[in-house]
C-alpha cells in the first residue's frame, strides 16, 4: 500500500510542477535539451566499457610506446638495461 500511496504522490508533484512551470520556460528548456551535444550511442547503451576495450585493443595491435627503445644519447633503453644487468650481475 505505501508503494502506490507513493507513487501517487510523485506523479502529482510532477504534474503539479508542470503545470506551474510557464510555457514559455518548458519550450527554452526543450530548446537547451536538443541543442546540448548528446554522447556517443555505444557510450549511452553499454557505458565506459566498449570505449576502454577500444583504447586497450588499439595500444596493444599499433604497439604501445612503451615497448619501443627510445634513443638515450644514442643508446637504446634495451641495450643500456642489458649493460647494466651484466654489471650488476
Amino acid at each position: 500500500m505505501a508503494k502506490k500511496e507513493d507513487l501517487i504522490k510523485y506523479i502529482t508533484k510532477q504534474v503539479v510542477t508542470y503545470v506551474d512551470t510557464p510555457q514559455t520556460e518548458r519550450q527554452e528548456r526543450r530548446i537547451e535539451e536538443r541543442q546540448r551535444p548528446r554522447e556517443h550511442w555505444m557510450v549511452r547503451w553499454f557505458g565506459l566499457v566498449p570505449f576502454s576495450i577500444s583504447m586497450w585493443a588499439e595500444q596493444h595491435v599499433k604497439g604501445s610506446k612503451a615497448e619501443q627503445p627510445t634513443k638515450v644519447q644514442g643508446r637504446s633503453i634495451s641495450n643500456l638495461f642489458t649493460k647494466w644487468m651484466k654489471r650488476t650481475s
